[in-house]
């Protein structure tokens, strides 16, 4: 799981619905499917979290939780929706596992 973390994928400037194709296809490389429109709400819960000051571990284990991934699911989950949706989040997220 750490290495997932440690090798997220630079995702390029993109807007609007690009932003979203951006994501979902992330995490359809990574082996996460599911609805599009809920994995993109989980992706911005996801930032939420880390913008409350959430600790990796517990935005992660949330994740898993409410959406019924598991770890690994919910890291890539988290590391696409860090890179598309909240980039500022980015280095607080690759040094906090």
């Amino acid at each position: 799981m750490l290495a997932a973390l440690a090798c997220v994928v630079t995702m390029p400037a993109a807007r609007g619905d690009d932003i979203d194709d951006l994501y979902i296809g992330e995490l359809q490389t990574h082996g996460v499917g599911g609805d599009a429109a809920t994995l993109i709400r989980i992706g911005h819960a996801a930032c939420q979290l880390s913008h409350s000051g959430s600790p990796t571990r517990q935005v992660v284990s949330g994740l898993a939780q409410q959406a019924g991934l598991s770890l690994l699911q919910a890291t890539e989950v988290a590391s696409a929706a860090i890179m598309a949706y909240c980039p500022d989040q980015r280095g607080r997220f690759q040094n906090g596992m």
